[in-house]
């Protein structure tokens, strides 16, 4: 039966550049059902709902969900955001990115790292309260969510071939729920055959920056991730050029990191290579790894040969680069 995959185009350029991600999944293979839906403001136009009951229905059928971001509307009254709705629906308790770059003279070179850490709508929760005199903070990690996440990073650094696994932590800022999240961290992993081992965040980035390479995979509480996946996507050759996955035991919604570039809408310039590489995660999600890999091929395959966007030193339109690397897909067909 062919797995279903749902399209969720978002706010801004969400359409061009799903429409690039539909392109190459087309390209690669026929067993799967590419479902459309509606979600953001675009969707409040059409149906009054920034999260319309069809796309709900739909995306609880679906095995994968390729979205774009949504416009951020958090001013107005009663707004929640929709995709962070939707992953919370569905269970979606782990986060992964990956970061390697895609050719020479793009990113760092030796990197090739794998960030994995819990999904905040779902594992845990924050909330802030404004006093006199500042702000009050309340934090709470769920210690069942991050052995489910623990158990995700080890399903998928086995399924990846990774030997290494670290985990991140800060003592001194977080005493309590770090120390929690890394003696987890050690009683999941105890009778693996991985490399373990646990680090200080500072540290970590640090050395990272020195020695992309020493990172294989890395596992790392909420509070860090953000800062943590700032600098890998940097050293990976910015937001356009990667991808995150937030992930369930049975799916997952995949998506490039940068935002909805509503200034860029209609304009054709938009590279769309973030959203093409959030196919083949999904691919990856649904068991069609061979796909997947032919749409990374391809994509790296394009930059070699300096197909490449404006944006990374090319001259490509977001139409003539998704042409090129979906024409480069059916190649390896």
């Amino acid at each position: 039966m062919p797995k279903k995959v749902l399209i969720l185009p978002g706010d801004g350029v969400g359409k061009e550049i799903t429409d690039a991600a539909t392109s190459v999944l087309e390209a690669v293979t026929g067993d799967a059902e590419i479902l459309h839906g509606r979600i953001g403001a675009s969707a409040y136009e059409k149906t009054g709902y920034y999260l319309p009951p069809e796309t709900m229905e739909l995306a609880a059928k679906s095995d994968a969900i390729i979205a774009t971001p949504v416009l951020n509307r958090a001013i107005e009254k009663n707004y929640r955001d929709p995709l962070a709705t939707l992953r919370k629906q569905l269970d979606m308790s782990s986060v992964l990115r990956k970061f390697q770059p895609l050719g020479d003279g793009i990113g760092v070179s030796g990197l090739d790292c794998m960030l994995i850490n819990c999904n905040p709508q779902t594992v845990g929760t924050s909330k802030e309260v404004e006093t006199l005199n500042g702000v009050s903070v309340e934090y709470y990690i769920d210690a069942g969510g991050c052995r489910k996440v623990f158990r995700m990073g080890e399903r998928i650094a086995t399924a990846k071939q990774r030997r290494k696994i670290t985990c991140l932590r800060d003592l001194e800022l977080n005493p309590y729920s770090d120390a929690m999240f890394a003696d987890l961290f050690y009683k999941e992993f105890a009778a693996s055959e991985f490399i373990i081992d646990d680090m200080d965040v500072a540290d970590a980035t640090s050395k990272l920056i020195m020695d992309p390479s020493f990172a294989d995979v890395i596992v790392t509480p909420v509070p860090y991730s953000n800062a943590v996946s700032g600098a890998l996507t940097g050293m990976c050759g910015g937001a356009y050029l990667t991808c995150v996955g937030y992930l369930s035991e049975t799916g997952g919604m995949f998506m490039p990191l940068h935002g909805p570039v509503e200034h860029l809408a209609g304009t054709d310039t938009v590279n769309p290579t973030g959203c093409m590489l959030a196919a083949a995660m999904a691919l990856d999600a649904v068991g069609l790894n061979l796909e997947a890999d032919k749409i990374r091929n391809a994509i790296r395959s394009a930059y070699r040969k300096g197909m490449k966007t404006r944006d990374v030193g090319g001259d490509l339109s977001t139409s003539e680069f998704t042409y090129r690397v979906t024409k480069l897909c059916k190649r390896s067909r």
